[in-house]
Formats: structure tokens, sequence, C-alpha cells
């Protein structure tokens, strides 16, 4: 029961503190990736090539998107997950200290090397391994179309862009809406499509974590198991003895059938003193 107990405990801190990470790693990205988009109205010069402007400007988006990705959510992914996994084996070898004091315990019980009772730390290995694939798919965000939409007001941009473009003392009026619709623009979508997969991936690794933890404990419980049920056996046919010795005394009160008794009890203190 006590093993019982500190495995659902650990599943359910483990799940808790990577939820934790993963939530704040989402969080930054959202706070961060519309910020760098609104930046990207810099890009909107008065000689700039209005009829192509929605375009280059889309293409830049993408690239510093992949550059915020690689450069500033890649090192907090690790840093994250990588205290995320420490903090799991020292809750891991929190409990295998228990499994190591109930193996002491159960062994000096029966004055012999009865089990071992060792988790699992592969666990913390497989860990590390699908941690470092979900990481990786920040170094390749795939492009987004986020200026060419063609909603109501990126298709009065691009039209106003090709008609007015060309007319000189158009510019300034041209580089004020396309400015004010590139920082005041609502990035929420293109943000959510951009981390899509990678909370995707979060969330598979984050559904399987109770089942890992699990792992880690399955070997000591089973071994336990075992033993129960050895003891159980044995405590059968202790008590099938008793009843049969109750039942008939007077086979146990023979004389041979004493000295026969008391002589197989001489055998078993002999051999128990010489394990010793």
């Amino acid at each position: 029961r006590q093993i019982s107990d500190q495995e659902e405990a650990k599943a359910e801190k483990i799940k808790n503190s990577f939820r934790e990470a993963k939530n704040k790693l989402m969080e930054s990205i959202e706070v961060q990736l519309p910020k760098l988009l609104q930046d990207c109205s810099s890009l909107v010069k008065e000689d700039s090539d209005y009829s192509k402007l929605l375009t280059l400007i889309n293409e830049e988006m993408n690239n510093r998107i992949a550059r915020y990705m690689k450069q500033n959510a890649l090192p907090e992914f690790k840093q994250a997950f990588d205290g995320w996994i420490e903090n799991c084996e020292m809750e891991f070898q929190e409990s295998q200290v228990l499994c190591t004091e109930f193996t002491e315990r159960i062994n000096e019980q029966f004055n012999e090397e009865k089990v071992v009772l060792a988790g699992d730390f592969k666990v913390l290995e497989d860990w590390q391994r699908d941690i470092e694939r979900i990481s990786r798919m920040l170094l390749r965000p795939e492009k987004i179309n986020i200026l060419l939409r063609n909603n109501p007001s990126q298709l009065f941009l691009k039209g106003a862009g090709k008609l007015l473009g060309p007319l000189a003392k158009n510019k300034d009026m041209l580089v004020n809406r396309y400015k004010d619709y590139i920082e005041n623009a609502d990035y929420k979508e293109v943000t959510q499509e951009t981390i899509k997969v990678l909370r995707q991936q979060l969330e598979l690794f984050e559904e399987s974590l109770e089942w890992d933890v699990e792992r880690f404990f399955k070997e000591p419980e089973e071994k336990l198991n075992n033993l129960i049920e050895e003891v159980q056996v044995n405590m059968e046919e202790q008590s099938n003895a008793l009843n049969q010795i109750q039942e008939n005394p007077e086979l146990y009160r023979d004389p041979l059938t004493l000295f026969e008794l008391r002589l197989r009890q001489y055998e078993l203190v002999n051999m128990i003193n010489a394990n010793r």
C-alpha cells in the first residue's frame, strides 16, 4: 500500500510540474510573438514597393518567428524541461530510498536475500530522448500565411498599395495605413498556429506521464505481489499441517514420532545456524 501511495503521489507531482513548465513556455511565446510581428511595422517606408510590400513583410515575419524560436524559445524550452527532468530524478530517488528500506526490512525478516526492489530509472532516459525530439520542432517552424489571408483589411491594403503606391502624394497616407494595420492586427490566431504542433506534442507527452511513472514502480510492485502470494501459500500449508496435528494428536504423541520430530527440529536449528 505504501508503494502504491508513493506511485500515486509521484505521478501527480510529476504531471503537475510538467504542466506548469509547459504552460509557462506557451504563455511566454504567446506574449512575445505578437510583439515581434508588430515590430515589423518599421519595414514600411515611403519608398517601399507597395504592390509587393505585404508579401515581403510576410516573408520577414516568418523569418523573425524562426529566429525567435531558435534563439529565445529553444533555450527557454531546454532550461524548463531539463530542470523538470532533474526534479523528476530526485523524486524517483526518494522513491528508491523507500524501496531500499523495504528490501532491507523484508530480507531481515526472512533472514535471507529474498527480494531486491529497484525502480526503473530508464524512464528518465526515455523522457530525455522524447524532450529532445520535441525541442527540434522549434528549429524548423512551418511558414505561415500572416498578411496574405485575403481578409477585408488585407485586401484593402493590397488594393490601395497597387492603386495609390505609384502616386507620390499618397505615400504618407499609405505608410500610416500599413503601419497602423501591422501594429494593431490581432496575431492570436497566427501565434496559435505557430505553436500548434509543439503544443500537441507536449500534451501527448503529458498524457503518457502517469503510465511512465507506473512503469518505474512496476517491478517492485510485481515482486512484492509475488512475495505476498508465496507467503500466503506457505501460511496455508502451515495451517493445514497444524490442523492435521490437532485432528490427529495421537500420531505426534507416539514416542518414536516425538523422537523423529525432535530430531527434525535440531536439523532445522543447525541448518539455520549454518546459514548465519
